[in-house]
């Protein structure tokens, strides 16, 4: 039988290894407070022109969903548009996808 002898790995080989290993486990950074504001402007501005209401502005912040959702849920109150609706006031549930980042909304019930 033939019994090869392989050569004992370097100390330094494993430890670049556990270094690489390391910086790859690490959590990531927290976004910071001026990307929330960008953020959030970002869904209030898509949510008022996906409403397409006159008039149109963000009742309160966005609710924030966890990213197992990925949604932001938010309010807007506006006026319609149409003619024959007598710029009645109404308000939509807007629905902004953080992945697409795009809105949809839907009416609101009273």
């Amino acid at each position: 039988m033939f019994q090869f002898d392989f050569p004992s790995p370097k100390p330094l080989a494993y430890a670049i290894v556990l270094a690489c290993a390391g910086l790859l486990s690490l959590p990531a950074p927290a976004s910071s407070e001026k990307a929330w504001q960008a953020h959030e402007q970002e869904v209030i501005a898509s949510c008022v022109k996906a409403s397409g209401l006159s008039l149109a502005h963000a009742l309160g912040k966005p609710y924030r969903f966890s990213d197992n959702v990925g949604f932001d849920a938010l309010m807007i109150a506006g006026h319609y548009p149409q003619a024959h609706m007598n710029n009645a006031k109404t308000a939509v549930l807007c629905l902004f996808n953080r992945t697409t980042r795009t809105a949809e909304t839907a009416e609101a019930a009273p």
